[in-house]
């Protein structure tokens, strides 16, 4: 369709415009009176938004025609509808068309407006920035509602901030705004060397030793109201040193500026260090490189810029190169955890203690690694990090050794057993204790242990106060690091039971160091003691019975040796008489026997030192010669014995020292007989020596008739003993046999 231009319509005498034109053109909005698109006729507002047209179809984009069409048809059904176009006449605004029917010079027509939806957005902006604005007047009236309650608050803590203010061990200092100081805290005056009265007489340009300095300063105040920064301060004396200041306005109430406070420290120190960390660079690189830590220095995206000998031994990276990244070497299952590592360390500035796995690319070894990184910064702006990576696969290893151990000794810790198990620190307070030692107390006791309690303090109620100090003597032992073992009795002496317990006391110790903690081990023994008690109450009534039988024995023995005594009193015949006398001597032997287990407490052993000094005495003064009285030589020591080898090895003894009386000492001057008792590694050697006569030459032990030697020879068999008989300067007799101990 071909456009035509409108002719412009002027109202005047020769073309006037009829009064529903008249309104129409007024309007402020585009109007188009047409039917069905051919236009028919235009306000003014219309064909200044759009060239001259004669049909609305012209002005629409072609893919929005098939809109348009739709439009006009449902108007002249009397539907009221408003659609959006945009791309109206090649102009890129979109725009709102309203189309209803109605009659237009005596003609039924349609006519459109034309809405700019811009103008309609930027109206709805402005109800919004409208209503933002009026909410903002609101949250501003809560706010200094808010503020008020600050002021008050800040008023009650001014008592807070000068005792701060006092006790400061930075300089604090306040001026006017003429530099004169109004204010300052103690530590002020003691640095620079004044009083408190000179210093308030000060201003503030005479603290400065480099008048520069301050003028730069109160400029930067005036201007941004702070000042940060190192300047020069000067002593009374006149000693020049380093401080870093930091200074901000005072402000009043009204937010007017009345004055400045400035906090400084003392940095000579630190200035001196900084200088010798700079002359001493060189060195801290040689430290750096040879430290056992691997440290590496990473960019943005983790490619290694710099590493230490030991970092490039724990990667295995050759001396010659250093081009990779970091992730090159974590563990795939890992990767995830480092980079989450890495957005903490961007947001906060440094991270600790990451954990993770590398594998070499060289020998695809796995090590366990720990990281510590520290962002570095230029111009705040994130250029990279320091890390610190150590090898930790032994410690690793130990962990999970030590966990297994923890887990076992855990187990044992809390086994099935009976067995109380706790632990006590070096005040012997409980610092641990398995749930059989809680459970045995508040059972038993009515006790509940908890972790702290003085072990002494906890079982005070119910040990005797007799048994008190002997268990704080193995408590002390203990903890000098000597293992204890002992028995105690608990008594709950509300119901008037008694418990006994088996306690093992046993110091911890660390390798190299002293006892810092005791174990204890108790096991409850009250059973066993019931049954020991019972036992002993048994045995020393089995041991009265068995001495009444010894007792017995030996009387007998005894009526046995008056008879063979009464009978020999009757005999005349010499020989007979001997026979009668060794008998009696026999008895005698088994009679001491049976007298020396009465008369002990140990019916297990017989004192046979004592048994065979009495056995020689008897013998020598029933064989006595007045006229040459032997000599007895005892080493006996101390000495004992089991009744099966006392009997007969007493009996021996007997024949052996009886024969030497009859026979040995015929025609001697100065007889002696030793008697000698000993015992070497179990071995038992009885040793009969006498300086006699001898025995006749080629005499045999065992082919003699003498009933008394028979005997010797038997017993000593009993005994799987041996003999050795010796004819030098007299008789010498030696017998051994293997001590028993049952």
């Amino acid at each position: 369709m071909t456009a035509t231009k409108h002719t412009t319509i002027h109202k005047s005498p020769d073309n006037p415009l009829s009064a529903q034109r008249y309104i129409l053109d007024g309007l402020p909005l585009p109007l188009v009176v047409h039917a069905k698109g051919e236009i028919l006729f235009a306000n003014r507002a219309f064909r200044q938004s759009f060239d001259a047209v004669d049909n609305l179809f012209s002005i629409c984009a072609e893919h929005q025609l098939a809109k348009l069409t739709t439009h006009f048809n449902e108007a002249i059904k009397g539907n009221k509808l408003v659609i959006t176009l945009t791309g109206l006449n090649s102009i890129s605004s979109k725009y709102i068309l309203e189309t209803y029917t109605d009659e237009f010079e005596n003609n039924a027509v349609l006519i459109t407006l034309f809405e700019n939806y811009q103008i309609q957005e930027n109206l709805e902006k402005e109800t919004i920035r409208a209503k933002i604005a009026s909410e903002a007047n609101v949250l501003l009236e809560k706010e200094i509602e808010k503020h008020k309650k600050t002021q008050e608050e800040l008023k009650r803590t001014q008592e807070i901030s000068k005792s701060v203010f006092n006790s400061s061990i930075d300089v604090i200092i306040s001026t006017n705004l003429d530099g004169k100081i109004t204010e300052a805290s103690p530590s002020a005056f003691y640095t620079f060397g004044y009083s408190k009265k000179e210093f308030y007489l000060l201003d503030l340009y005479q603290l400065f030793a480099n008048q520069d300095q301050f003028q730069h300063s109160q400029e930067q105040l005036t201007k941004d109201g702070y000042f940060i920064g190192e300047i020069e301060n000067i002593k009374k004396d006149g000693t020049i040193f380093t401080s870093f200041v930091s200074c901000a306005a005072i402000k009043n109430q009204n937010f007017e500026t009345i004055g400045f406070m400035g906090i400084s420290r003392d940095i000579t120190d630190m200035k001196k260090a900084e200088y010798e960390l700079i002359k001493s660079e060189k060195r801290y690189r040689d430290l750096f490189m040879n430290l056992g830590d691997g440290i590496i220095v990473v960019d943005t995206n983790n490619n290694m810029l710099d590493a230490n000998t030991a970092a490039r031994d724990l990667f295995e990276l050759p001396d010659d190169t250093l081009n990779c990244n970091l992730y090159d070497f974590v563990f795939e299952d890992d990767k995830v955890k480092l980079l989450e590592a890495g957005s903490i360390l961007r947001k906060e500035g440094s991270v600790r203690s990451i954990e993770f796995r590398i594998v070499s690319k060289q020998t695809q070894r796995i090590k366990e690694v720990s990281l510590s990184s520290t962002a570095i910064y230029e111009d705040a702006a994130f250029v990279g990090s320091r890390d610190i990576i150590r090898d930790i696969t032994k410690r690793k290893e130990i962990e999970r050794l030590i966990q297994e151990q923890n887990s076992k000794l855990e187990s044992i810790f809390e086994n099935k057993s009976e067995i109380l198990i706790w632990t006590l620190d070096m005040h012997c307070q409980l610092s641990s204790f398995n749930s059989k030692f809680c459970n045995y107390l508040k059972y038993n006791f009515n006790i509940t242990p908890k972790i702290g309690d003085s072990i002494i303090e906890l079982l005070s109620t119910i040990i005797s106060q007799k048994a008190l100090p002997y268990f704080r003597n193995n408590l002390t032992q203990a903890a000098k690091g000597k293992p204890q073992q002992f028995e105690g009795l608990l008594k709950n002496y509300g119901s008037g039971r008694s418990f006994w317990l088996e306690t093992f006391l046993s110091p911890i110790k660390l390798e190299g160091k002293n006892v810092f903690e005791m174990a204890c081990v108790a096991l409850d023994i009250t059973e066993k003691k019931n049954n020991e008690i019972q036992l002993t109450k048994s045995l020393k009534e089995k041991e009265v019975l068995l001495k009444e039988v010894h007792h017995r024995v030996k009387n007998n023995l005894q009526v046995i040796s008056s008879i063979l005594n009464l009978q020999s009193s009757y005999v005349k015949d010499e020989n007979t008489l001997n026979i009668l006398r060794e008998s009696q001597n026999r008895v005698k032997s088994m009679s001491f026997i049976h007298e020396s287990l009465y008369r002990s407490n140990d019916f297990s052993e017989v004192n046979f030192s004592e048994y065979i000094n009495n056995l020689a005495s008897n013998i020598l003064h029933t064989f006595s010669h007045e006229d040459c009285p032997v000599f007895l030589e005892l080493d006996l020591g101390q000495f004992k014995l089991n009744l099966d080898q006392a009997i007969p090895t007493g009996l021996i003894v007997n024949e052996l020292i009886t024969n030497a009386m009859k026979y040995a000492f015929k025609g001697i001057k100065d007889p002696v007989l030793l008697v000698s008792l000993q015992i070497e590694d179990g071995q038992v050697r009885i040793r009969i020596e006498d300086n006699g006569i001898g025995l006749p030459d080629n005499f045999s032990i065992h082919e003699s008739d003498s009933l008394g030697l028979q005997l010797v020879t038997t017993l000593i068999e009993q005994l799987d003993g041996e003999m050795s008989v010796k004819v030098e300067k007299g008789t010498k007799y030696l017998i051994t046999f293997v001590k028993s101990f049952n």
